[in-house]
């Protein structure tokens, strides 16, 4: 509000910044509440990645895909139902580097077919493609 109108923008608590022009100031609260959830699932996909995790590069683990608040992983089937990994991919969800003051909870679910499947299988709030996807609890 204030801020944004003196400022003309406004920053997540990851510092990513989006201007506003003071006629669309009332949009800062949503801006910076959406861009947090986005610097969130954005950051857990980074910790997660083979490429700077080694417990996902020595499962196996490919991100496939973001799909708003879901991360989609492929992994062998024997790693997609083992619960050491399912933690690990949660904790990197649940533990932003910018702290929030509520806990982030995850939920996971595994889906050999597709996820179509995995939602159908799983209420419709999350699934997966052969593997395994995370996404907060609901």
């Amino acid at each position: 509000g204030m801020t944004c109108k003196a400022n003309g923008f406004v920053k997540t608590p990851y510092g990513r910044k989006r201007n506003l022009p003071e006629q669309l100031s009332w949009k800062a609260f949503n801006s910076v509440t959406q861009g947090w959830a986005a610097d969130i699932i954005k950051e857990s996909a980074v910790k997660a990645s083979p490429r700077y995790n080694s417990a996902s590069r020595d499962a196996g683990i490919e991100i496939v895909a973001q799909v708003h608040d879901e991360n989609l992983f492929h992994m062998p089937s024997e790693n997609a139902r083992d619960p050491k990994i399912i933690r690990m991919l949660a904790d990197c969800m649940e533990n932003p580097s910018v702290p929030v003051r509520i806990p982030l909870r995850v939920s996971a679910a595994v889906s050999s077919k597709n996820w179509k499947e995995a939602n159908k299988d799983y209420g419709g709030s999350i699934g997966a493609h052969s593997g395994s996807a995370i996404t907060p609890s609901r």
